[in-house]
């Protein structure tokens, strides 16, 4: 599996946890992308795009089946980050997020993490944060989905 931080999102993520955490603006939070595998740019290009609707105009599509609706995590699923002077980091952890069982048909190529100042907001206003990419395509097949991050994923030092 590769997973990168978004170009435009370097050195951000902890603002953008704070923010969520914190509820600043209220609006706030982070919303889970879902991409198909077929036309799906290679990491290295998803990476590049500065807003989620750039990202959706290239060769990338977001999943269609009937039962996704992008995931969205709110201060309740964000620990604030955390300050260790002795190792001189900053780091946060989001809770796990599963999808209803999506039905079968497509396949999961890529899971975006996008940070939204207002959860309403359209997807221009939606910056890429974190891009995961699996080792081969998730089938859908009727079963829940699950989102997983490890503990400490993000780390600014």
């Amino acid at each position: 599996m590769a997973s990168v931080i978004a170009n435009i999102a370097k050195g951000r993520l902890n603002e953008f946890a704070r923010r969520v955490d914190g509820n600043d603006p209220s609006t706030s939070v982070f919303k889970i992308v879902l991409l198909k595998d077929t036309g799906l740019e290679a990491i290295a290009t998803l990476q590049d795009y500065d807003d989620l609707a750039a990202l959706l105009a290239a060769a990338n599509d977001e999943i269609t089946v009937a039962s996704y609706a992008r995931g969205v995590l709110t201060d309740t699923s964000i620990s604030a980050p955390t300050v260790d002077d002795g190792a001189n980091t900053q780091s946060f952890d989001i809770a796990d997020f599963d999808f209803a069982a999506l039905e079968a048909g497509q396949s999961v190529g890529a899971a975006v993490l996008v940070y939204m100042p207002d959860t309403a907001g359209a997807d221009s206003t939606a910056i890429p944060v974190h891009i995961t990419v699996p080792a081969s395509p998730v089938v859908l097949n009727g079963e829940i989905f699950h989102y997983r991050t490890p503990s400490g994923l993000w780390s600014a030092a």
